[in-house]
């Protein structure tokens, strides 16, 4: 990555997670912007991998925002999946499945992917200086703004287990206790039903930790039975640098 570039200095430890996800991957980190789409248009910056190449790529509608904790936490990201931890995917093509409710299904996967991965990344942003918690309450704060409206249409199967892997990982995000409870009680009120689902899930993450590729998939295993996310809806992929090649399996 072309760090003389970035309108921001790079610290010497943020510069090491850069080397050592070249090194990983085989190949320079891509720094490029991009047009986001509706279910991530409110972020700076995202990373990920095309073709095994390992990408940062930054919203032209929110250049501004984007900075080093932003790159940190994007490349801490990328560190995760270069060691083997399994992401949540959608298959392919699903029958009787509109595109429009494909997309959805997709970002919801997406989403949790970075839920969880953010309860394993948030201590070391921590230590590399940076203060992740203050972030994740303004994410509950606008949460809590959407919810206040209710369901734009009637809500089905992938808004519940949404709203559930919420109240989940809500403990692990965040500092405010006040913001916590503002956000437990929107959902509450919104869906109900859902609480007590939610706060097995907050149980499986504390039972099964986010530290290792065998305690996430476990997680998930567990997490998208509590969530009643049906069998074969989403899959568990990894991905080896080494052989240039993923597995996709179906979450048990």
């Amino acid at each position: 990555m072309n760090t003389s570039s970035l309108p921001f200095r790079v610290s010497d430890n943020v510069a090491e997670l850069i080397t050592v996800i070249e090194r990983g991957t085989g190949a320079e980190i891509l720094l490029r912007e991009a047009e986001f789409t509706q279910f991530n248009e409110s972020s700076s910056v995202r990373g990920g991998f095309d073709n095994w190449v390992p990408h940062v790529t930054v919203n032209p509608s929110h250049r501004d925002e984007f900075d080093e904790h932003g790159l940190a936490h994007e490349l801490l990201h990328l560190t995760r999946f270069l060691d083997g931890v399994p992401s949540l995917e959608t298959p392919n093509t699903v029958a009787g499945v509109s595109s429009k409710d494909a997309s959805v299904r997709k970002a919801f996967a997406v989403d949790v992917t970075s839920q969880i991965e953010h309860i394993a990344i948030f201590p070391r942003l921590v230590e590399l200086g940076f203060d992740p918690h203050e972030q994740a309450d303004r994410w509950k704060r606008r949460q809590i703004e959407a919810l206040a409206t209710g369901f734009e249409a009637p809500p089905g199967p992938v808004d519940f287990s949404w709203l559930a892997i919420k109240i989940g990982v809500s403990p692990f995000l965040g500092r405010s206790e006040d913001v916590q409870l503002k956000h437990r009680d929107a959902i509450d009120r919104l869906a109900p039903q859902v609480i007590g689902l939610g706060d097995e899930i907050t149980a499986l993450i504390k039972r099964f930790g986010v530290a290792k590729p065998y305690n996430v998939t476990r997680l998930y295993q567990q997490m998208l039975r509590a969530a009643n996310i049906p069998k074969g809806a989403l899959l568990l992929k990894v991905l080896d640098f080494r052989n240039r090649s993923e597995t996709l399996d179906t979450v048990p």
